[in-house]
């Protein structure tokens, strides 16, 4: 089944109607496909596509419009881009050809037409950054670094070369006059081992190139840097403060740690449905006879908390995840990263496919596909 599946007029009608069901409490009935299965309904679905304009970003408009609160639902926008890390990594040194590849990152955005529908538009990343922040919109960012590594890096595979992909996103709060960033990569402290890139030549055969930091942190300063000197409509705008460092840059657990199947898709999925929750509220935490209110999450990145704030993001999937953060929050006023991380890496494949199955399970619903089947004009 592929979600552009022709449907009636009934369908579409009667489907609009329902109500969809949270993802709180798609975990809690607890009445999901294994993982197997939601693997195969996200590639029907086309959620593991790396093109941008497809069902699942569709749906994050949907999530933006039932779930987010009401000041987020108005102050928000959203941006998904593709970037090949070998068009900025391989050109440090010649300042024009990355400046014209920086400035050539496209993104896709949603538009809110007639009648509530939605179009697709493909535009420059940096552009829209310019305008949004003249709006001064908080500004979430989903990247798929589509060249991040490679599947045979040891050279003893028979499979031939093969870029392999990764998601990350970025958070882009205004100040009184300036934004500060927050890049959040889901391996968390174990990024900083990605210093590399490997190039392919041929079928068989790559080159190493080695970096005094992750490739990623690279990008992210280049293009941030970019932006910034981006003179676009002659007035005054606001500069991106971006820094390498915890308070901007999640290092909190490895968050993929017991990921063996590559689905680091599902992490900023994740990440956008609690974001939209709790950057502008609190949020109350219970656990057995034990409970805490955490604060919004925009107070949580003013005082330098991002790891907490991406960490208590994911309680809801795995009850000794839960159990460790309860009990981190009461007694330390923060999360233990590295007692979460061993937590992460123990529980394995547990972690992984509850959040994949999970996940799937929530967007791919009946409910919400006929909405999102009736939500965009084509």
């Amino acid at each position: 089944m592929s979600y552009n599946t022709r449907q009636t007029n009934n369908d579409l009608e009667n489907g609009d109607k329902k109500k969809i069901i949270s993802l709180e409490q798609i975990i809690s009935n607890n009445e999901v496909s294994n993982f197997d299965k939601s693997i195969k309904l996200a590639g029907d679905y086309g959620i593991l596509e790396s093109d941008i304009d497809n069902y699942q970003h569709r749906c994050h408009h949907h999530i933006k419009d039932k779930f987010f609160s009401h000041t987020q639902k108005k102050n928000v926008v959203l941006f998904q881009s593709v970037i090949t890390l070998k068009d900025i990594l391989l050109n440090l040194n010649n300042e024009a050809i990355l400046n014209e590849h920086l400035f050539n990152i496209d993104c896709g955005r949603m538009e809110k037409k007639r009648y509530e529908k939605y179009s697709y538009n493909n535009e420059y990343l940096a552009i829209n950054l310019k305008i949004a922040m003249l709006q001064k919109k908080t500004i979430f960012i989903m990247f798929v670094l589509e060249d991040y590594g490679i599947n045979n890096e040891d050279g003893e595979d028979d499979e031939p070369n093969e870029y392999i992909g990764h998601s990350t996103c970025m958070i882009l709060e205004p100040n009184t006059e300036s934004y500060k960033a927050y890049y959040i990569n889901p391996h968390g402290c174990d990024t900083k081992d990605t210093n590399y890139f490997n190039l392919i030549i041929s079928r068989k055969r790559s080159k190493n190139f080695t970096f005094k930091k992750a490739t990623d942190i690279i990008f992210i300063e280049k293009f941030i840097a970019f932006v910034n000197k981006l003179d676009f409509l002659k007035i005054k705008e606001f500069n991106i403060e971006f820094k390498d460092s915890p308070e901007q840059v999640y290092c909190g657990a490895d968050l993929q740690g017991g990921d063996c199947y590559g689905v680091c898709f599902v992490y900023p999925m994740i990440i956008w449905y609690y974001f939209g929750k709790y950057f502008t509220s609190t949020r109350e935490i219970k656990y057995k006879s034990k409970s805490i209110k955490m604060e919004k999450g925009k107070t949580l990145l003013k005082n330098g908390k991002l790891n907490v704030f991406i960490e208590s993001m994911f309680i809801d999937f795995n009850e000794k995840y839960k159990k460790l953060v309860v009990n981190n929050l009461i007694n330390h006023n923060t999360i233990q990263s590295k007692k979460l991380n061993k937590l992460i890496e123990k529980e394995e494949n547990k972690f992984t496919y509850s959040l994949v199955n999970n996940y799937i399970s929530f967007v791919t619903q009946d409910k919400m596909y006929h909405k999102i089947i009736n939500y965009f004009a084509f």
